[in-house]
């Protein structure tokens, strides 16, 4: 689940699990968003969805830090 937190790896775990439930005949729906594709896996559809938003908000104090830190040829850094 710590490999979600990069983006390009949230992306091809969610799309995975949209294929695996494809395959299954039932398909990804609501009623099964947070359910996981077999009892053997316990990663689902949720958790890759509240990693995308963690990731969204790592990325917000990142970019907010930087730009207090770095912030140009005209600004001041704090």
């Amino acid at each position: 689940m710590a490999t979600s937190l990069f983006h390009n790896i949230g992306l091809s775990l969610g799309a995975q699990l949209i294929g695996m439930f494809e395959g299954k005949g039932t398909g990804l729906q609501w009623s099964v968003f947070n359910k996981p594709v077999s009892v053997d896996d316990n990663f689902t559809m949720a958790d890759v969805i509240i990693m995308f938003y963690v990731d969204a908000f790592i990325y917000l104090i990142l970019a907010l830090y930087i730009e207090n830190i770095w912030p140009g040829q005209y600004g001041i850094p704090k």
